[in-house]
């Protein structure tokens, strides 16, 4: 992807950048001088995020990917995943990239927050670039052990213990 692999790299997975802080976070990496930035995902409003991106001389630090059907390389490529999101539920990008390995950056409005802070396996911040950019200096400074969490935390939402819990709670509300 052209990227220094001795400078930390940011993930950003989701569409709707807007709603998701995809302009927040560029923000928040601009001041982080030596650090890089993937987006992956889908937006009406992708060539005004470029033109931005552009305008602020970051193309060389910022790759816009768009929308892509295997996001795996994505997050290989990865050292932190963040989705700074105005609110979200529960977002299948987040757990991909705890299942990748790659601590959390996120905003309390999204429903994972809590999980992601009581088992450190990232950092929970407001939603504005200052707030991000001390998140994801705390975690680069703690990446190895949030790491570790972050797949273990991931374990937790393994699609056959969900399966399991559901059955038994259908089994219990049909007797």
């Amino acid at each position: 992807m052209g990227l220094d692999s001795q400078q930390p790299t940011v993930i950003f997975i989701g569409s709707g950048y807007n709603r998701k802080g995809a302009l927040e976070l560029i923000c928040a990496i601009e001041e982080l001088r030596n650090w890089q930035l993937i987006i992956v995902g889908a937006d009406k409003k992708i060539n005004h995020l470029k033109k931005i991106i552009r305008n602020r001389k970051l193309e060389e630090r910022i790759i816009i990917a768009g929308p892509q059907e295997d996001i795996r390389p994505y997050l290989d490529a990865g050292d932190i995943f963040c989705l700074p999101s105005l609110y979200d539920s529960f977002p299948n990008a987040i757990l991909e990239a705890l299942c990748s390995g790659l601590p959390v950056v996120t905003t309390d409005a999204v429903g994972i927050a809590e999980a992601i802070k009581t088992n450190n396996a990232g950092d929970i911040c407001q939603r504005n670039p200052t707030a991000i950019k001390k998140a994801l200096e705390k975690v680069w400074l703690n990446k190895e052990m949030m790491s570790k969490n972050a797949v273990l935390l991931s374990k937790k939402y393994d699609i056959k213990l969900t399966t399991k819990l559901w059955l038994n709670l259908y089994h219990e509300l049909i007797k």
